[in-house]
């Protein structure tokens, strides 16, 4: 096998890796939609607005911090750096 091949032989395996975890995150967050989805028809049926500040700015501080524990960026954990930088292609 040449170069060119163990390449693209190992360059594909490391896509389809790529690809089962995209499966894997678009599972979660239609997870974590319905879930708000609940969450805004209760706060509806209470008269509060969808809106919760505070509740955001202390999710988006513990998503940082749960990202530093396993060594990720938190930009990449809370979505700032692909709003920012733009999503890597592969």
């Amino acid at each position: 096998m040449d170069d060119d091949t163990d390449f693209q032989s190992v360059l594909g395996d490391l896509r389809a890796e790529l690809d089962a975890l995209d499966l894997r995150l678009v599972v979660l967050l239609k997870e974590r939609a319905d879930v708000i989805r609940r969450v805004i028809r209760q706060k509806t049926e209470h008269g509060l607005g969808p809106v919760d500040l505070k509740r955001e700015r202390e999710m988006l501080r513990r998503i940082k911090d749960q990202a530093a524990t396993v060594g990720l960026e938190p930009q990449i954990a809370t979505g700032t750096e692909s709003r920012h930088r733009g999503v890597h292609r592969t």
